[in-house]
């Protein structure tokens, strides 16, 4: 399904992913999320610092409506700080 996309595309579909599954849980109700990532260029479309390519603009329009319907948090984490949590990620998922 990905083959051939560019890596904040890959990264764009993480995070709608995430944020379907955080608004379809009790903790939607109670809890505010935040979105960390180290694709600055999916960062920069959520804050709206960047357009998005054509293809996805209208789905990366409708995700970044939601986040800021919900006052969600979207913060750009530098890949040097998640040296440490990125071996500990994926040792869970396998």
């Amino acid at each position: 399904m990905f083959n051939n996309c560019p890596p904040a595309w890959v990264e764009f579909e993480a995070l709608h992913h995430r944020l379907l599954l955080f608004l379809s849980s009790s903790w939607a109700i109670k809890s505010k999320l935040i979105i960390e990532s180290d694709c600055i260029q999916l960062i920069d479309w959520c804050l709206e610092r960047e357009v998005p390519p054509y293809p996805i603009r209208s789905r990366v329009q409708e995700v970044v409506e939601r986040l800021s319907s919900k006052g969600f948090c979207v913060r750009w984490i530098p890949r040097l700080y998640n040296l440490d949590t990125d071996p500990l990620a994926k040792a869970g998922i396998d």
